[in-house]
């Protein structure tokens, strides 16, 4: 009888373990699911059956973009902290946090920067998180700064982007914000 029981389980383990990993007719796998309903339980159990959270749908969606989309700030946070990485790009060059951008995640758009997302990539049309934001996420990420303490407004300064320059002041971008390196975007602007 205690044969028998450990078979069962192995065999419910070896279905389970299917199952986590099987995807849909869109690419999609349970666990983008489960972050896309904010479900962190069933996160947390999937990544314990080495479910690949970099694992990409028929876009090449992860399931940090689906994090970005509903903006599951607490199920983001747990996927970068098992190996997500922040910035996968999807079919369209989308980085979880152009996603966050565009659909007005403002928890998922801050937990990405302090986790070291690239707040200048660009997407297939050239355009940053920053140029596709929606709400009050615009806002954030005016005055967000990435690793070297590089707000927008010092990146467009030191690019000499003008058009850039004027909509991050116009939405709030600190004139006097200072880098890592003390310096300000006018003293960028200066050094070109």
């Amino acid at each position: 009888m205690k044969k028998h029981t450990a078979d069962i389980k192995t065999y419910d383990d070896k279905i389970a373990r299917i199952l986590a990993a099987a995807k849909d007719s869109s690419g999609n796998t349970l666990l983008y699911y489960a972050v896309q309903e904010g479900n962190l339980y069933l996160a947390r159990l999937l990544v314990k059956e080495d479910v690949d959270v970099n694992t990409k749908d028929n876009e090449d969606l992860t399931p940090l973009h689906a994090a970005a989309i509903s903006n599951a700030k607490d199920v983001a946070e747990f996927l970068v902290d098992n190996g997500a990485d922040v910035d996968a790009r999807d079919n369209i060059d989308w980085t979880p946090l152009h996603t966050a951008a565009f659909f007005d995640a403002e928890d998922v758009a801050e937990l990405l920067i302090s986790k070291g997302a690239n707040i200048r990539a660009r997407n297939n049309k050239n355009k940053a998180p920053f140029e596709i934001a929606q709400g009050e996420v615009v806002t954030f990420l005016a005055v967000a700064k990435g690793n070297s303490g590089n707000t927008l407004l010092h990146y467009a300064a030191k690019e000499g982007n003008l058009d850039l320059i004027e909509l991050l002041i116009k939405e709030g971008a600190d004139i006097n914000a200072r880098n890592n390196d003390n310096k300000t975007p006018f003293k960028l602007a200066l050094d070109l």
